[in-house]
């Protein structure tokens, strides 16, 4: 096995999405239903069964290469000869597109050489069906079944590309392989608008939202702080004398029906709203002249 084989085997498993013990002799299982798909969409007449599909690739080994080349195969029958892509079952043009691809990839008389007897078992299908089928196909395409590497690796990068869209959108995020892949067949403007863009404004908007969450969390005292009064601001503040509701001058300690419920200036303990009156425990001490009562601390109950 030739070093550069070993790399496109190590790029099958990781683009085409094999599992990690999964023989490349036979198709993965998104292969397999990228090719019921592709007949989907080419030939809406009919549909390639996935049963059969599956079948094919267990019992006849069908490595991603054979299925890139019978994908080319089957692309330029549809684009010569479009009426006869449409009228046959997408069974039969996929069985004798594989056989083909088969036979082109490997020589007869090789270990893995393929016989149209073989090839009939693996599809369950007569001989003399098979015979027939090559024997159009092969007409059809005017005997052209010259792939060249270009042709092969453009095949393989759509395939690759188509995969890791439909994959990543199953799973709803992208691997680091899937970014590479979608990278390598996408333009810059396309993957900002259509894959960095939305991320970016997600992140944008929790990151607000935080923010604003954090902030209302700061706005609002806890229960019970007590909020000390700078004496050097509040010296010169004296509770003011209120008559004609039961309050009078005097010493403060004999308004001890009155204590919280003095209205304090939301400036004598730095509070920019006013303070409801009757959430307050306010305690006192004397100016320096001694004439009237000042607030030493003020115990905020929200």
């Amino acid at each position: 096995m030739s070093f550069r084989y070993k790399q496109l085997r190590q790029r099958f498993q990781r683009t085409l999405y094999y599992t990690k013990n999964q023989k490349i002799d036979q198709l993965s299982y998104p292969l397999t239903k990228l090719a019921v798909e592709y007949f989907d969409v080419t030939s809406p007449f009919d549909r390639l069964d996935e049963q059969f599909a599956c079948d094919v690739s267990i019992e006849g080994a069908v490595s991603p290469c054979v299925f890139v080349v019978a994908l080319v195969y089957l692309e330029r029958l549809r684009q010569e000869n479009k009426d006869f892509f449409q009228s046959t079952c997408p069974d039969d043009l996929y069985a004798v597109a594989v056989l083909c691809a088969t036979k082109f990839l490997i020589d007869d008389g090789l270990k893995h050489s393929l016989c149209n007897r073989e090839w009939a078992t693996s599809c369950s299908k007569p001989l003399s069906q098979i015979n027939r089928l090559e024997i159009d196909f092969l007409q059809k395409l005017s005997w052209s079944m010259m792939v060249h590497s270009e042709e092969f690796f453009v095949m393989l990068g759509v395939l690759e590309k188509k995969l890791a869209m439909e994959q990543s959108r199953i799973r709803g995020y992208c691997t680091y392989a899937e970014l590479e892949v979608l990278t390598d067949h996408y333009n810059l403007e396309f993957l900002i608008e259509n894959l960095l863009k939305p991320v970016l404004v997600t992140v944008a908007f929790l990151t607000a939202a935080y923010a604003l969450a954090c902030f209302s969390l700061l706005s609002v005292p806890d229960s019970g702080q007590l909020i000390s009064v700078d004496m050097n601001k509040t010296a010169t503040y004296t509770i003011p004398n209120v008559t004609g509701d039961g309050m009078y001058d005097g010493d403060v300690n004999l308004w001890p029906q009155f204590r919280g419920k003095t209205v304090v200036p939301p400036s004598a303990i730095g509070f920019e709203k006013p303070i409801c009156k009757d959430t307050l425990w306010l305690s006192y001490g004397r100016t320096r002249n001694n004439n009237a009562p000042t607030v030493l601390a003020v115990k905020v109950i929200w």
